[in-house]
């Protein structure tokens, strides 16, 4: 689990690592499925596509739709907390 400092540095390794993960899918509270795909990273946030959920195909209907998070966030999807 990688930790960052509250730095213009930290905050730099913390996009690079998230920049390395765009095209993976992860589990996201926030998608409706609970699932999604990181399709692009920006200055200060994520967006997420909504994919298929593994055990249920409810919600399906978002499939493909889009939302963002922030990084930190983002980056708990794929690390824990």
């Amino acid at each position: 689990m990688m930790l960052y400092l509250s730095s213009n540095k930290g905050y730099m390794m913390m996009k690079n690592e998230l920049m390395k993960l765009v095209g993976q899918e992860a589990s996201v509270n926030q998608s409706p499925t609970l699932r999604a795909k990181l399709v692009a990273v920006h200055n200060t946030f994520c967006t997420w596509e909504v994919v298929s959920g593994l055990y249920s195909k409810r919600n399906e209907d978002k499939v493909g739709s889009k939302f963002s998070l922030s990084h930190n966030i983002s980056e708990n999807c794929f690390y824990g907390v």
